[in-house]
């Protein structure tokens, strides 16, 4: 047999090889974010809204008949890189501005007994409105874990919302990082981007919230920009000078001008959402900076 046709017998093979592996990795994909989906829907149900009018809090049984919101979990567009633990957040007198909302319409009661029996590491859940994001939190001893695992610990390439293992779980220090990927369907922090992508979105509503027990910490954007992992975006902040040069660094970074002015003077904390920007592999982030203006 000849070169020629011995080439005729194995590149066909090669390439059906190919294509199988190929066909088996995309399922394989899709039934794992799949299951994600289907994991963080019914997490959902954690969550138990009463009408504010209503002083009534609800009973646990009742929480099976909370509606599941629909998260798609779709490819992750990049990798990520780093992800707390803390003391109790301390209420801000400060302004937060003509257009400032409260916990909505409705009171927001977070069965987080449920949550930690399901996950030790919860630690709070965050919602971003505008964004339609509403996610659990974990924080982890590291900032590896979570990048590959469900909030039910699945190894999953959707990984979970974590906050930074060096940071406060409690969101008590200056700054807090929350780590997420970023998913092209806008599912975890994938729907960051849109607020780049969308001009006036983040000022129609730039608020952002985080349930922790009966209290909500209300947090106003005020700075959000695209910078390296190793940039000094990512260092922790210690002093009250190195905390007005961080903020003054982030307003001179920020493609996002508040349409008024935040008081900064009193040190109000900060949280740090990041997530990848760009495709896979790249070493660019995308950050949104929150300024706790609100306490409930």
């Amino acid at each position: 047999m000849n070169i020629k046709k011995i080439a005729n017998v194995v590149i066909p093979i090669i390439l059906v090889s190919v294509i199988g592996i190929a066909l088996y990795k995309v399922i394989t994909i899709q039934m794992e974010y799949q299951e994600a989906e289907e994991e963080y829907n019914e997490l959902a149900a954690y969550i138990i809204e009463v009408p504010i009018e209503s002083s009534e809090q609800p009973i646990q049984n009742d929480i099976d008949e909370v509606g599941k919101e629909v998260i798609q979990i779709p490819e992750d567009e990049g990798g990520l890189d780093e992800a707390q633990e803390r003391a109790p957040l301390k209420e801000m007198g400060q302004d937060a501005g003509p257009d400032a909302q409260t916990a909505q319409a409705v009171t927001r009661y977070i069965d987080e007994e449920g949550l930690r029996a399901v996950n030790g590491d919860y630690c709070a859940w965050l919602r971003i409105p505008v964004l339609n994001i509403s996610y659990p939190l974990v924080a982890g001893t590291d900032n590896e874990y979570y990048l590959h695992h469900t909030f039910e610990k699945k190894y999953n390439g959707a990984g979970c919302l974590f906050v930074d293992c060096e940071t406060a779980a409690d969101f008590s220090d200056r700054n807090t990082f929350i780590y997420g990927h970023n998913m092209k369907n806008g599912s975890m922090f994938g729907g960051l981007k849109r607020f780049r992508r969308e001009q006036g979105l983040c000022s129609a509503d730039p608020y952002f919230y985080i349930h922790r027990g009966t209290t909500v910490y209300q947090y106003e954007i005020f700075a959000y920009y695209t910078t390296e992992y190793t940039s000094s975006t990512y260092r922790l902040i210690d002093t009250e000078e190195e905390y007005d040069l961080y903020v003054s660094e982030a307003l001179g970074l920020t493609e996002y001008v508040p349409s008024h002015p935040l008081d900064f003077s009193q040190r109000p904390d900060i949280v740090t959402l990041s997530t990848c920007s760009g495709a896979g592999g790249t070493t660019e982030r995308m950050v949104v900076h929150g300024v706790l203006v609100n306490v409930e």
